[in-house]
């Protein structure tokens, strides 16, 4: 755990820098925004989901991000000599942070960036205005998007538009779920997942994807959180798989025992795919090496999601 921790936060430091100094070039050049300080980033906010939300990077992993605005009407403009509108400003901002990041330097790039998960996918704005990100949340995103949010942390930007994310949050993830259509929803999507992503073959088993794999303790801690944070609103303090295992056990979801030994499966997982990828090679084992708690684990999997 210790690893992912540091490499999460050095992302967050990355990120923070990253924002500061796209804010103050784009002021020089076109002004702020109604509302908006000159002297540090306002109105925006960078969310991390996946394994940056969840306090889980790699040494291989891309930042899953979404990037929201708010406080401004998106007709309002900016008020510099070269003037553009609010939303133009925002969208340029989001651009150039994703530059930074993924500019191909001598050694490598800092980091690939995911917008995949922003709301409408790839076919969405690359900045969301808060009030449309809440209107999609509760409106049109799938259950899948909901899994997601349960990973979802605020990283760098203006604190209002934190409050309103977390707010936003809170209200999606505590809404009460049909248990019956969700563990559906939630299975079938494992499913498709496994057979988009699964790597090696048969002799082979794919830490993340395969059964009895990371994903599936991923998904068992998710069908909890969405089924159970309306009742136990605790479960939305926390982003990081592990702690949510922890809390999970407290509301009675999961048996204390079935709890302990879904950890010890994720940070032994999870130990190997950092060992893995400091070799530069992917999350793909013999199949016999985590036989045991492969099999506890798909055990637990079919008690709750069959």
């Amino acid at each position: 755990g210790v690893v992912s921790d540091y490499l999460t936060d050095i992302a967050e430091v990355t990120l923070s820098m990253a924002l500061e100094i796209a804010w103050r070039l784009l002021v020089e050049k076109f002004g702020v925004p109604p509302d908006a300080r000159a002297d540090q980033p306002s109105g925006f906010g960078i969310v991390g989901y996946g394994k940056l939300g969840g306090i889980e990077l790699g040494y291989a992993s891309d930042l899953d991000l979404v990037f929201l605005f708010g406080g401004t009407s998106s007709d309002s403009y900016t008020d510099g000599r070269k003037s553009i509108s609010s939303a133009q400003f925002y969208i340029r901002l989001g651009q150039k942070i994703i530059n930074f990041l993924d500019t191909k330097m001598l050694s490598g790039i800092l980091y690939d960036v995911d917008m995949r998960l922003r709301p409408s996918g790839k076919s969405g704005l690359l900045v969301s205005h808060v009030d449309a990100f809440d209107s999609y949340q509760h409106n049109d995103a799938w259950t899948w998007e909901h899994q997601a949010l349960v990973r979802a942390r605020f990283i760098a930007g203006d604190i209002a538009i934190e409050q309103r994310f977390q707010q936003i949050r809170t209200s999606v993830l505590t809404t009460s779920r049909d248990e019956h259509l969700l563990r559906q929803d939630v299975t079938e999507m494992r499913e498709k997942m496994r057979t988009n992503l699964v790597q090696g073959d048969a002799d082979k088993f794919d830490l993340k994807q395969g059964i009895g794999g990371i994903a599936d303790i991923e998904f068992i801690v998710q069908f909890g959180t969405l089924l159970l944070a309306g009742c136990y609103p605790v479960l939305v303090s926390f982003t990081d798989t592990v702690r949510l295992l922890d809390k999970l056990a407290e509301v009675g979801f999961l048996a204390q025992q079935d709890s302990q030994q879904l950890k010890a499966a994720y940070f032994q997982y999870r130990n190997c795919v950092h060992h893995l990828a400091l070799q530069e090679r992917s999350a793909i084992v013999s199949s016999g090496k985590f036989d045991a708690l492969r099999t506890l684990v798909e055990k637990i999997w079919l008690r709750l999601m069959r």
